[in-house]
């Protein structure tokens, strides 16, 4: 899991963009890039920083360049409960194998 954390009021605006959905509404989006940490971690224990997508264009415009906030990549929390789901949530193989009751899977039909 990745949790970010981002200061709204720094949000360049002219860089959300309105989009018009398949069933006619509109929707604004934001393009977020997530960029690492080159020594990893930092000492408040984010991974990285979340800046605004932006063109080539953009950003030779100097857009898009003001970090916005960070974010941390968090270990996943195994529990009992999650482990027996993935367990019954795997595809079973059904299937025949072709090499069954042949020894170490050799099949003399093959001629090698």
């Amino acid at each position: 899991m990745i949790t970010l954390s981002i200061d709204l009021t720094r949000i360049d605006k002219t860089l959300i963009r309105d989009v018009v959905k398949k069933d006619g509404t509109t929707a604004k989006y934001l393009g977020l890039v997530l960029w690492e940490n080159k020594e990893g971690r930092d000492i408040y224990g984010n991974d990285g920083a979340v800046k605004q997508s932006a063109t080539k264009e953009q950003r030779e415009k100097g857009l898009g360049k003001q970090i916005l906030g960070n974010f941390k990549v968090k270990a996943p929390e195994v529990t009992k409960e999650w482990s027996e789901y993935r367990e019954q949530s795997k595809p079973k193989d059904e299937s025949p194998n072709a090499l069954d009751g042949y020894k170490d899977g050799y099949d003399p039909d093959l001629g090698f």
